[in-house]
């Protein structure tokens, strides 16, 4: 063997017997304030760990007194059981209700802060962050560092929910609600920019005269990149959903930006002038006539996209119409059969890398792109049995019952049971699902399912939703009689 090859062998040998001791050295550790495990405190597991290092937070609630800090450290802080069940409080100032009443920085205390130059080998996954108390960045502060910040509950802050500078974190996959920030109630970016992806960003404001009750971006060189968020419900005085200063460039890709307000009028959905839309659904914002939904946009800047601002109308594949919306009442983005917005985004439009939508699913159904940040997808076809097979409508019972299954690949316990309904009106008053068998049986009130049948032969179907937003239904046939007591009145 030539010495050239030793030596490549040689470095090659060493090169792996580096990984394996780096793999061996990292640890699992566990914190659980309420049982047996490595530590009692998230603060001393983070202290105690080293970069590669995983440290898993069994459920419960964590009350702090000081923020948490990952301290530079290359590691990932993630819950057991997910952010519903594990929550992060910061106990300080509960008197403390809005950003103007914390002024001076010693007053200022996030949950968690990234400031020792954090990369995206730094993840907090999964945890619910609330109480933080500041003027600028209230629940999670990242300062110099751009770490990951994923599938995490982030609400009731005061101070930006997520508070950003001279950083670029990627954002993925969060439920940012009820914050009130200064500069940004969800999302506050001075000098900054990131990576926002499959978030659902609701019911923030911001109180300063920036703007950004959704997400703020200021004072900014960076590129803030959007792709496939719910905006929805935030307030501010300019730029209700998005607001900026226009020194940075945003890109608006596939989100939903709806039922937002600009309490000064400029752009209930979008205030900024250096932004580019495409595939994107800005509807039914708040603001100044003739930009309700956005403000400062050139028209060479939007296009694919639904808006109901005119200038827009009917101009680079743009349309001006209803996106129907299944329920936006309740929060409900997705599309409707028949929406203008399904096959209707750019025909020529690149996927990002592992791009999928809101849901997690593919971002091309059906050969083109939707707008809005889901996919229409057609139901997934599901078998039901309803019993009993022949109903009299002169039956004073009390039950319609319905035996429901999915079919393969799909899991019955992943049925949204406040999704049933019986032809699209009728609410079930009790489901239970039986996992082994993979059934679910649902009871609706046999007088409202009469109140809606004719003798005869009668065709219902029952719709639903998944926890991961498919729909699906099914549909039975039954025969109608209206036959009274053959015994005669007494």
């Amino acid at each position: 063997m030539s010495g050239s090859a030793k030596l490549k062998t040689y470095l090659l040998l060493a090169a792996f017997s580096l990984m394996m001791v780096s793999s061996a050295m990292s640890r699992t550790i566990y914190v659980d304030d309420n049982g047996p495990a490595d530590f009692n405190n998230i603060q001393a597991a983070i202290d105690d760990s080293n970069d590669g290092d995983t440290i898993i937070v069994v459920e419960g609630e964590y009350m702090i007194e000081e923020s948490i800090c990952f301290g530079g450290k290359k590691i990932t802080l993630k819950s057991e059981m997910g952010a519903k069940r594990t929550e992060i409080r910061l106990k300080y100032r509960p008197d403390i209700k809005h950003p103007d009443d914390l002024k001076a920085p010693e007053e200022c205390k996030a949950v968690v802060v990234f400031s020792k130059g954090e990369t995206q080998d730094a993840v907090l996954e999964g945890f619910t962050i609330t109480g933080g108390k500041a003027r600028w960045h209230g629940g999670i502060s990242c300062v110099g560092s751009s770490p990951i910040i994923r599938k995490n509950i982030i609400t009731k802050n005061v101070g930006s929910a997520i508070g950003i500078l001279w950083s670029y974190p990627r954002i993925i996959e969060n439920i940012i609600s009820d914050n009130i920030g200064y500069r940004g109630g969800a999302i506050g970016l001075d000098e900054a920019g990131a990576f926002i992806k499959n978030n659902i960003i609701i019911n923030n404001s911001a109180t300063g005269p920036a703007g950004g009750g959704g997400i703020g971006f200021f004072d900014s060189h960076y590129s803030l990149l959007l792709l496939d968020n719910i905006i929805a419900g935030n307030t501010a005085q300019r730029g209700g959903g998005i607001g900026s200063d226009n020194n940075g460039n945003i890109l608006i890709k596939g989100n939903t930006i709806t039922k937002n307000s600009s309490e000064g009028g400029n752009g209930g959905g979008v205030c900024s002038t250096q932004v580019t839309i495409v595939n994107s659904i800005i509807w039914g914002n708040e603001g100044s006539v003739g930009y309700e939904d956005i403000w400062g946009v050139e028209l060479s800047n939007i296009y694919y996209s639904l808006t109901s601002n005119a200038q827009f109308c009917n101009q680079n594949g743009n349309i001006c119409e209803d996106p129907r919306f299944v329920d936006s009442e309740n929060i409900d983005y997705h599309l409707q059969l028949g929406s203008p917005c399904i096959d209707a985004g750019d025909p020529n439009y690149v996927l990002e890398p592992n791009e999928t939508d809101l849901d997690g699913k593919p971002r091309v159904i059906g050969g083109r792109i939707d707008m809005g940040a889901y996919e229409y997808s057609p139901p997934v076809q599901a078998e039901v049995r309803i019993v009993p097979r022949t109903v009299n409508l002169q039956s004073k019972g009390k039950w319609i019952n319905a035996f429901l299954w999915l079919p393969e690949g799909y899991d019955v316990v992943d049925i949204d049971s406040n999704s049933l309904l019986l032809e699209d009106e009728i609410e079930p008053q009790w489901v239970w699902f039986d996992e082994e068998e993979q059934v679910a049986m649902v009871m609706f009130s046999r007088e409202e399912v009469q109140g809606i049948l004719d003798a005869g032969q009668a065709e219902l179907t029952i719709t639903g939703r998944l926890t991961d937003g498919t729909v699906f239904e099914a549909k039975d046939v039954i025969i109608v009689i209206n036959k009274g007591s053959r015994k005669s009145a007494m």
